[in-house]
Parts: structure tokens; sequence; C-alpha cells
């Protein structure tokens, strides 16, 4: 036998041997990626049984805020996190009033309120009407708007603020910092903008004929988006949700950006009118007995987890 046959004789018996213990040629590993790579469970965002166990009890709740939510139980102020643990806690960021009943700015008008954005109103006596004045205490908006009855000057949000446009009715649009008509449109409401939403109820001027139409949210071009029914007021929206009712029905819900309703409150145990807003996630609201419950957008309150001796 020739040299070349035993050559192939010896590399067929060494494959045979292979594949008789099993062995396979390995296959290359896939890459590790965002999406092949096995991911750790995230940490839940909130536990709401282990927030009621925490609260239940208490007599006044705020929002979360930073990660935590101040509340008081037992005479005593306490702070829990989200997911139920009571926590040793000071506000980095408290929400103080400024005092700036000596800030050399304003001190030369008769009334003001506060900065926001960098704008503050002010109320000239000589001229019996409101304006605005920047950082630097510059008039940069005339003391020109009237002082709406039952109405507080309102406050710069979202580049824009709504000043009384024609007093006879009370009625409002909205200007840009410079004093100029930020959009077309006359309104009974002087909703602030909060994420890029107004609540409003325009109104058409045809002379002295004035015509309301159909309330809901507009945007920064005036435009409703958001449409709600006539008796339905809402209030501004935040963490992506708004607080809406109805003061004829006595009733109140919650929607989302798109004007989905996320749920009802119960008309029977919540006031419809008393203001609520969502803050990281979830909402702190009183019932009519000032028990204190957290709700999160589905509906699902601490509520569900309270005991019911």
């Amino acid at each position: 036998m020739n040299k070349t046959f035993w050559m192939l004789a010896f590399l067929m018996a060494t494959l045979s041997l292979t594949a008789c213990k099993g062995e396979k040629p390995k296959p290359e590993e896939e890459p590790v990626n965002e999406e092949t790579a096995v991911q750790a469970p995230a940490e839940p965002e909130y536990d709401l049984e282990a927030i009621a166990k925490a609260i239940e009890g208490c007599t006044y709740v705020e929002n979360f805020r930073n990660g935590v939510a101040a509340f008081r139980k037992n005479g005593a102020r306490q702070y829990v996190d989200k997911l139920g643990r009571i926590v040793a806690f000071e506000p980095t960021e408290e929400e103080l009033w400024e005092d700036y009943s000596k800030d050399e700015r304003l001190t030369k008008f008769k009334s003001h309120g506060r900065y926001s954005e960098g704008m503050c109103w002010v109320y000239s006596s000589e001229d019996q009407g409101i304006g605005y004045v920047n950082e630097a205490g510059e008039l940069v908006i005339p003391c020109q708007y009237e002082w709406a009855v039952d109405h507080y000057p309102s406050d710069f949000h979202e580049g824009v603020c709504p000043v009384m446009t024609i007093p006879d009715r009370e009625i409002f649009s909205y200007i840009d910092k410079a004093g100029d008509l930020a959009f077309p449109g006359y309104y009974n409401t002087e909703s602030a903008f909060s994420e890029g939403l107004a609540y409003a109820r325009e109104f058409y001027m045809d002379g002295d004929n004035v015509t309301g139409t159909q309330p809901g949210y507009i945007d920064h071009t005036g435009k409703m988006v958001i449409f709600l029914d006539q008796n339905n007021s809402g209030e501004p929206f935040h963490d992506g949700v708004a607080k809406v009712y109805d003061y004829m029905e006595h009733c109140a819900w919650f929607i989302d950006r798109t004007g989905r309703k996320l749920f009802d409150l119960d008309p029977e145990r919540f006031y419809f009118y008393e203001e609520a807003a969502f803050s990281e996630g979830l909402c702190a609201i009183r019932d009519k007995n000032d028990h204190w419950s957290f709700f999160d957008k589905t509906g699902r309150s601490t509520d569900d987890f309270m005991s019911k001796d």
C-alpha cells in the first residue's frame, strides 16, 4: 500500500473517534449586544401595598418629590419612598416664596407678584393697570391690563401668559414676553400652559356678540387638540395626566395627553373640585372624610391594600 492510503486511513479513524465521543465543532458565539444580553430585572417603580402600610392612619400626605413623599402620622412628619420604606430625608429644594418686599426692582410699584421665567407682574397705581418687568426690573410690558375681578394676575409659563384683553367681558388672550399676542384667540379662562397644553374655553367675537365654543385643551398655536363636554373644566397637565371634572354632575376623572380617560374618581367619596396632580407616577388625593390615598395612572390606589377593619 502506498503512503497516501495510510494517511487517508489515519484521518478517517480520527474523525470516527471524535464522532463516537459526541464532540462537535463549537459554533461561533454571537456577539453580546443590548438585544441579546440578559438584562437584570429592573427594580419596581413603586409598591402601592408597601406604601399603604406605611401611611395607614396618617392625617396628611404630600405628593412624591425626588423619590419620597412627606406624610404626618402620630403627630410626626415622616417620609416614605416609593417602595414603602420609611426614610430619613429633608427636601433639598424647598418651594419657598421668595421675599421680594425689599427688592429695589419692585418697590416702585404698588403691588407685584413673584418672578416666573424671568418675568414678574406689577401693578401701577398711576396707570391703574398690570404690566410685567424683567429680571433687571425694566418694565418691558406696559401696565395696561386691568385686574380682573376674582382673578389674580397670571405668571408666565412656557413663554406665554394670559392677560385680560376685553375687560367688560373678562375675556383673556395670551401674550409672549415681548408683550405681543402669542396667537389669536379669546378665552374666558386664564389657565397657564403646562406640558405644552392649557385648558381653555374659546370665544368668538362678532361686534358685541360673543359666541362660546366647546372647551378643551389648546396647544401653543391656539389649536384645540383635546375636546371636552360643555360642562367640563380641566386642571393643568402634570406627569402626562390632567384631572377633569363636570361641575353639573359633580364628578371627576383623569385623562392623558390624547384625551383618553384613565380612570374615574368615586363621586360619593371624593370632592370633584379638589385639586389633584400626578407627580413621579403617583397622585395623593384626599377624600370627604379627610382620608388620604395614593393613586397610580391605572386607578389602583393604596386603599386597595388598606385594612378593612
